[in-house]
């Protein structure tokens, strides 16, 4: 993700350093998910816990 952003904010006019192909043959694209749950992390779906044991089992 740091990479997207660098190639997003700082790439030259041409273009990002480097693409990737992942192997279903379209360039990819890493994106942020939940461990637990697989699903993709989106603005405003995560708070911050200010107690380190807070929601721990």
């Amino acid at each position: 993700m740091m990479r997207e952003f660098g190639d997003r904010h700082l790439a030259g006019e041409s273009g990002p350093p480097m693409r990737f192909l992942h192997t279903c043959g379209e360039e990819f694209h890493a994106v942020p998910a939940c461990k637990a749950c697989g699903q993709v992390v989106r603005r405003g779906e995560v708070t911050r816990i200010d107690d380190p044991r807070e929601g721990q089992s």
